[in-house]
């Protein structure tokens, strides 16, 4: 039976899509689909376009779509280059700046961590032996819970370390638990042993300290973080075993359904187009990381990755060149 009363999260839905030039007809169709009745409808479709709220607005909405309409030109253009994602070595602090930091652009670097001890020695075991005995922070609970990353501080918890590595090395391909970057590992005694067996890139970053501007990611096979954006330009540098990563123009930012914070709705793995029907003009580029490489993330782009084996990486953000911007973010609640 339909209803002559309109709940206040509709109204705001008609509002909302009112605003969006959305037909009156559609809007119509969908508010009787759910038990509103037809004359109540029309009452508020009536109503709600003469309130001064309503008015305003529709001003702020036709600025937005002008900067959709912006974004829309941006993204097809991209659609018309080259669109792999390059891997290179001997790249310049020029060249890097030039080509890729300022354009705005992703590549992967294949030659930066040589040096590096890490590439030989580290290993669950090696973890284990060298600082077992510390607690660590991680997030857990991950699948039961879609909203996972939104909902981060739900999912904080405080293990020993060498019993998070025993979960990570016996509990098979999950996404239940896993360490991931803002979890302050760097600034304990016991993870510091571990800074010598790396060392920063100085042809990109400054001599900031690790446990300030390094972040370490730890987990199984299936460990996935979401559809997101960072908000500053990011080196992420693959350690131990193999990790997919999914990558989107930051130009696509309105086809993707960012409706909260920096994560998109849609799940990249196995989209929903009758949800999400936008997500049908997303170019996307996937590229496997293998250990030794580092993949320079631009900030904006938008990125989802899964990692196909025990993976250990790391991530820096202290570039020699600016890296702080001011973001607005979105905060809507359906």
């Amino acid at each position: 039976m339909s209803s002559g009363k309109i709940h206040p999260a509709w109204k705001q839905w008609i509002a909302e899509n009112k605003m969006l030039q959305v037909p009156d007809d559609h809007i119509l169709g969908i508010l009787v689909q759910n038990g509103i009745s037809e004359e109540a409808a029309r009452r508020h479709l009536s109503c709600v376009s003469k309130t001064h709220s309503y008015q305003a607005g529709t001003r702020l909405a036709q600025r937005y779509r002008k900067l959709e309409s912006l974004l829309e030109v941006y993204r097809q253009l991209s659609q018309l280059a080259d669109r792999t994602i390059e891997r290179r070595s001997n790249v310049s602090r020029a060249e890097f700046f030039e080509r890729y930091y300022a354009a705005n652009r992703p590549v992967i670097i294949t030659d930066i961590m040589k040096g590096w001890k890490a590439l030989s020695s580290w290993s669950p075991e090696y973890f284990k032996e060298l600082c077992g005995d510390m607690t660590v922070e991680i997030t857990a609970g991950r699948e039961s819970d879609k909203q996972y990353e939104v909902n981060l501080q739900d999912h904080k918890a405080l293990i020993r370390f060498g019993d998070y590595i025993d979960a990570v090395v016996n509990g098979g391909t999950s996404n239940d638990y896993y360490l991931v970057a803002n979890n302050f590992f760097f600034k304990q005694e016991g993870a510091r042993l571990l800074c010598d067996d790396f060392e920063q890139f100085p042809e990109y970053l400054d001599d900031s300290r690790v446990s300030e501007y390094g972040s370490m990611w730890f987990g199984p096979a299936g460990s996935i973080t979401p559809l997101h954006h960072d908000v500053m330009n990011i080196l992420f540098a693959q350690v131990f075993g193999r990790k997919r990563f999914t990558l989107i123009p930051s130009n696509h930012v309105h086809v993707l359904y960012n409706d909260k914070g920096v994560f998109s709705e849609v799940d990249v793995e196995n989209p929903d187009f009758d949800k999400y029907p936008m997500f049908k003009d997303v170019s996307s580029l996937q590229v496997v990381v293998e250990p030794g490489e580092v993949v320079f993330i631009p900030v904006g782009w938008w990125h989802h990755v899964r990692a196909l084996d025990v993976s250990i990486s790391l991530s820096f953000t202290n570039f020699l060149f600016p890296n702080t911007y001011n973001w607005n973010n979105p905060q809507i609640y359906r």
